[in-house]
């Protein structure tokens, strides 16, 4: 599995290479948006899914396990975290018609 979420609305940088943003632009760039891959489980009898994250732009959890609770609601898979720092997330899917 895959996961990119990024803030929309994101200011672009000045410079055209990827590679010469302001240290501000960056910053700004960082704060909204976050990334990782790996493998994913299903826990049996739950509602639980678990993330084994192999590779993320937050280094601090790669080779860790991140849950994640869903709920499939009609056409809609909704994604919920655990508290991370003070702070609880939800995504929601839709499926196309």
């Amino acid at each position: 599995m895959m996961v990119e979420i990024m803030k929309p609305g994101i200011k672009k940088f000045a410079a055209v290479n990827l590679l010469q943003g302001t240290p501000e632009e960056i910053l700004l760039a960082y704060h909204g948006f976050i990334a990782y891959y790996g493998t994913y489980k299903v826990v049996p009898d739950s509602n639980l899914v678990v993330h084994h994250i192999k590779a993320c732009s937050f280094p601090n959890w790669v080779d860790q396990d991140q849950e994640r609770y869903y709920e499939l609601k009609s056409d809609q898979l909704i994604l919920r975290t655990s508290l991370i720092g003070s702070e609880r997330y939800e995504l929601t899917w839709k499926k196309a018609e």
